[in-house]
């Protein structure tokens, strides 16, 4: 069949005939073949399978989901399922593969590797449930930071210039909230207070909440945390 443009589906599929098919408005599309992607299944068909072998239900035996316990000089990127962004996943993972490799890092013996897989399995179908879609399913920073470890680059929170704009922004903004509490209850209990001096009052707290804030900004703007 030529198709002259491509067809850009905007409702939702009402019926099928033999060469077409049919959506809520009406209107109809030329068809030779349907595809339905409902799912699919993995593996390494490339590999002997005594190399990688996917067990039943899709259990991948991949020690931190990289390398095959039984043969550790190949590895496995990417394959993955990330509560999150696959791409630094896959980053992090070529990094401790390089270093391995290299010999700047070491793996666990077999035992210690296949423990550790039996762990992660259990751990999954406790956190999710048993099924063939959650057998390589993890939590994007907790992964990261487990393969940062083992890389040597996991960074120090405390030293981070994100978390201490973070935690003097929140020092600042709460020291303004007491301080306005204070001049609340003061200008409350002040009943002789004329509304001139009272607007004075919160004049002067908005300035210096104002000063605060845009002090911050000025001093921790995004080129300096990047």
């Amino acid at each position: 069949m030529n198709v002259k443009e491509t067809p850009r589906f905007q409702d939702d599929i009402d019926t099928f005939t033999e060469d077409k098919v049919i959506v809520k408005s009406g209107k109809s599309f030329d068809c030779d073949v349907l595809i339905l992607c409902t799912g699919y299944t993995f593996g390494f068909p490339y590999l002997d399978k005594t190399i990688i072998n996917i067990e039943k239900d899709h259990e991948v035996p991949l020690y931190k989901f990289v390398f095959p316990p039984k043969n550790p000089n190949i590895a496995v990127i990417g394959s993955i399922q990330p509560i999150g962004s696959i791409a630094p996943i896959s980053e992090i993972q070529a990094r401790w593969v390089t270093q391995v490799f290299v010999g700047n890092a070491k793996l666990p013996s077999e035992k210690e590797m296949w423990k550790d897989i039996d762990l992660k399995r259990r751990v999954m179908k406790k956190r999710y449930f048993a099924s063939e879609k959650h057998t390589m399913q993890v939590d994007f920073v907790k992964y990261m930071d487990e393969i940062a470890i083992m890389v040597g680059c996991k960074p120090n929170l405390w030293k981070d210039e994100y978390f201490r704009y973070a935690s003097m922004k929140t020092i600042a903004i709460w020291s303004t909230v007491i301080f306005m509490a204070g001049l609340v209850t003061f200008c409350s209990g002040s009943a002789g207070m004329s509304p001139l001096a009272y607007c004075s009052y919160l004049t002067i707290f908005f300035f210096i909440f104002s000063f605060i804030l845009m002090w911050f900004d000025f001093e921790y703007n995004m080129t300096t945390i990047i």
